[in-house]
């Protein structure tokens, strides 16, 4: 791959704490959730941002990926309060968080001059919108959305 830009270089630091909030919020959720549906759901959203983090970490050329997103998953449940949220304010939560990160890929994809980049950020970018209508399917399916 060609070089990057340092802009280049920001979006994707930047794109990877999205993906580690993304892996860490759909490992808690996935725990907290009751229908098993939804769990299954938010454990195989869980992998394909562990995708994306990997193939953002590949185009950085970072080889302690691995170790950047176990810290954020522990951070994550550290952070943790012992109260519990509804299943549908968590199915909220997660839609705001796809939609932010989308909107994220989207500003990474329309600044970047790299070619192959480009074309890694348009593909997970279409797949996190992906992910944010099986959230929308499901929040209906359970009455949580109004359309």
């Amino acid at each position: 791959m060609q070089n990057l830009t340092q802009k280049e270089q920001r979006f994707l630091q930047e794109a990877l704490k999205h993906e580690e909030v993304c892996i860490a919020k759909y490992g808690q959720y996935a725990n907290q959730v009751k229908d098993p549906k939804i769990k299954q759901m938010f454990q195989q959203l869980q992998q394909k941002e562990q995708q994306h983090y990997q193939t953002i970490s590949g185009l950085l050329g970072q080889n302690a990926a691995n170790q950047q997103m176990q810290a954020g998953g522990q951070q994550m449940n550290q952070n943790q309060g012992g109260g519990q949220i509804s299943e549908q304010d968590i199915l909220q939560d997660m839609l705001m968080t796809e939609k932010y990160v989308s909107d994220s890929y989207n500003m990474t994809v329309l600044d970047s001059l790299n070619q192959q980049m480009r074309q890694q950020m348009q593909h997970i970018q279409n797949e996190e919108q992906q992910h944010a209508n099986q959230i929308v399917d499901a929040m209906i399916q359970k009455g949580y959305y109004q359309q």
